[in-house]
């Protein structure tokens, strides 16, 4: 139990560590620029179209109820089969996650950024995109940076993608954290959040699948 929890914190450091430093610093240099430029607020006017809500705003509901189901039947099914190899990836992912939600809530607590704006009149929306409360927990930790949806969804996506590298599989796993992101981009969250969570999901999924194909 020990070496469990030993091990499970050190690939947390590991996330930070390394190439895996510049990704997380990749994703704020750019949030920087997205602010700055308006970019944020320009994309976020641009995805107002009631169709293009319809088709992704069950991303919201699927980047995190749909993931949490699609890895208890992994694991449900493995058990059932006496499936070693199986079991092994279902432990992975579920560490992804967890790891995942650590991480995210920790920096969403240091930003506390500003979701997006609610209404349907889009003159009267107000640019909320560099609303930032810096500090420790000055906001709520289900706001801010970057998306935790996204991060989740890659963490599952890259993992998947580096254990099953000859699998068609890691397709899917790929387009299903891409919907998930772009989805709570038009959503929940600005482009910039879904950006820096792909990358702190993608440093995620590295490290954890590094250690488990060790298994």
């Amino acid at each position: 139990m020990h070496a469990t929890i030993h091990n499970f914190i050190f690939r947390i450091v590991r996330c930070f560590t390394g190439y895996n430093f510049l990704y997380h610093l990749v994703g704020a240099i750019v949030t920087y620029i997205c602010v700055q430029s308006g970019f944020d607020w320009f994309y976020f006017m641009s995805t107002r179209s009631p169709e293009l809500q319809f088709f992704l705003f069950p991303a919201v509901t699927i980047g995190s109820i749909g993931l949490i189901t699609i890895i208890t039947i992994l694991f449900l099914f493995a058990i059932i089969k006496k499936n070693k190899k199986l079991l092994n990836i279902s432990f992975a992912l579920i560490e992804a996650i967890f790891i995942s939600i650590i991480i995210i809530t920790v920096y969403k607590g240091l930003t506390g950024r500003a979701h997006p704006p609610h209404g349907t009149n889009l003159s009267l929306l107000t640019d909320m995109s560099h609303i930032f409360n810096f500090g420790f927990l000055k906001d709520s930790i289900f706001y801010g940076w970057p998306s935790g949806h996204t991060a989740a969804a890659f963490a599952f996506a890259v993992t998947i993608w580096r254990l099953y590298p000859k699998n068609r599989i890691k397709y899917l796993a790929m387009i299903f954290a891409f919907y998930v992101g772009i989805g709570v981009s038009t959503n929940i969250h600005w482009f910039s959040d879904f950006f820096a969570g792909s990358l702190v999901g993608t440093t995620i999924g590295k490290t954890v699948a590094k250690d488990f194909s060790k298994k």
